[in-house]
C-alpha cells in the first residue's frame, strides 16, 4: 500500500510540475507580449522563473496596468463607432457622386464597381490630378500646396529630416 501511494504521489508531482512549466511558459509569453520596455520585461521574466509562485502573483498584481487596459478597451469601442460613422458617410458621398456622374462612369462601370465594392474607397469629385513620381517633382508641389492652405492642413510623414525641405515644411506649418 505504501509503494502504491508513493507512485501515486510521484505521478501527481510530475503532473504538477508539467502544469507549472506550462503556466510559466504562458506567463512568460504574456510578459514578453505586454511589457514595453526590455528592462521591465527581463526583470519580470527573471522574477517569474526564479521565484516560482510569488513571481507570477507579483507580475499580475503590479506588472499589468488594468486601468490602462480598461481605457483602451473603451477607446476601441468608441473607435468602432466612429469608423462605422465615417464609413457610412463615405459610402453615402460615393453613391451620390456615382449618381451625379453616371454618364461619365457608364463606360467604366465594372472598374468603378470593383474599386468601390472591394475597398469602399470613396469616389470623390476630383477635377485635377497630378502624378508625382519622385521627390524632385513632389516636394515643390507639396510646399506650394502647404503655402496656399488657409483653413487646415492634414499631413503625415513617417520620417522628418532636419534638412532644407524639412525646415521649410516646419516653417510653413508654424
Amino acid at each position: 500500500m505504501n509503494g502504491l501511494f508513493c507512485r501515486f504521489m510521484e505521478k501527481l508531482i510530475i503532473v504538477g510540475e508539467a502544469i507549472y512549466v506550462l503556466v510559466v511558459a504562458v506567463v512568460t509569453c504574456v510578459i514578453i507580449y505586454d511589457t514595453r520596455t526590455p528592462t521591465k520585461t527581463l526583470g519580470y521574466l527573471l522574477l517569474v522563473i526564479f521565484v516560482p509562485v510569488f513571481g507570477i502573483v507579483f507580475y499580475f498584481s503590479f506588472g499589468v496596468n488594468y486601468r490602462k487596459r480598461k481605457l483602451y478597451d473603451k477607446k476601441i469601442v468608441g473607435n468602432d463607432a466612429v469608423f462605422e460613422s465615417v464609413k457610412k458617410t463615405v459610402l453615402d458621398l460615393s453613391y451620390r457622386e456615382m449618381e451625379q456622374k453616371k454618364e461619365l462612369l457608364d463606360d467604366k462601370a465594372d472598374l468603378t464597381r470593383m474599386i468601390f465594392s472591394e475597398s469602399w474607397s470613396p469616389l470623390l469629385p476630383v477635377t485635377d490630378m497630378k502624378l508625382l513620381v519622385n521627390g524632385e517633382a513632389k516636394f515643390p508641389e507639396v510646399l506650394n500646396v502647404l503655402e496656399k492652405a488657409r483653413d487646415h492642413i492634414h499631413i503625415e510623414y513617417y520620417i522628418y529630416a532636419d534638412d532644407e525641405i524639412g525646415n521649410r515644411i516646419k516653417d510653413i506649418l508654424i
